[in-house]
């Protein structure tokens, strides 16, 4: 009989521990995945945005070099030409 009730307090005792250190309930389970789903949704926006103003910056820049070096391909292409009918 001793060893029953030893038994049963020990049971007893384990249930509790178990429940004070049971994960939490459904529904708190659930909310914290939807907080730290649409946290991390909010960061990858703005990871992308961060990210395409960068691309359309260096596009920006690329587009502006190519105007120059054609605006000066296009001056010594020029100068080539007018030295050539002044040989002739």
């Amino acid at each position: 009989m001793k060893y029953m009730l030893t038994f049963f307090a020990g049971a007893a005792v384990g249930a509790i521990v178990a429940l004070l250190y049971a994960p939490k309930s459904g529904a708190d389970l659930r909310l914290n995945i939807r907080e730290s789903a649409i946290a991390e949704q909010e960061k990858l926006q703005l990871e992308y945005q961060q990210a395409s103003a960068n691309m359309q910056n260096r596009l920006d820049k690329m587009q502006s070099d190519m105007q120059t070096i054609l605006e000066r391909t296009k001056g010594t292409t020029d100068e080539l030409g007018q030295t050539r009918q002044d040989e002739t």
